[in-house]
């Protein structure tokens, strides 16, 4: 079965009004990705606004 995480970007992946994913959370996403799990943001905002953070 496959596993997916889908994850909110503002106020929950980015704060203070900056499109920047910490690296904690980008670690945490590569640890997800090892055991199988597939994060997925979710977001209002353009491809083009958000392609260059995940």
């Amino acid at each position: 079965m496959r596993k997916i995480a889908f994850f909110d970007l503002d106020g929950t992946l980015c704060s203070g009004g900056d499109l920047h994913v910490s690296l904690e959370i980008k670690q945490a996403f590569q640890s997800m990705r090892e055991n199988e799990i597939e994060p997925v943001i979710a977001t209002g905002r353009s491809f083009y606004e958000v392609h260059s953070i995940y």
